[in-house]
């Protein structure tokens, strides 16, 4: 995956390897919902994060690469299954 900077500095951006497809029904079974609409599902764990269709996600308020990092795995990881 990738992680990097969101422009604003006030957010990660992560876009997988492969071509993804986000199942939020997954998500949801897993993590508290703050919005969904058909094309994102914001969620909330240890950071906001919007997620989108095509498997990008945005993680606010984190500061940390890392901390990102470890929070798209456990989504990508929700999806996959594992």
């Amino acid at each position: 995956m990738i992680v990097r900077l969101c422009g604003s500095k006030g957010a990660f951006e992560v876009l997988p390897e492969y071509q993804t497809r986000l199942d939020f029904n997954k998500l949801k079974r897993e993590f508290k919902v703050v919005i969904e609409t058909p094309q994102v599902l914001i969620i909330q764990d240890q950071f906001e994060v919007s997620c989108m269709k095509n498997g990008k996600l945005l993680i606010k308020k984190c500061i940390n690469q890392v901390d990102a990092e470890q929070q798209a795995k456990k989504i990508y990881e929700v999806i996959r299954g594992q």
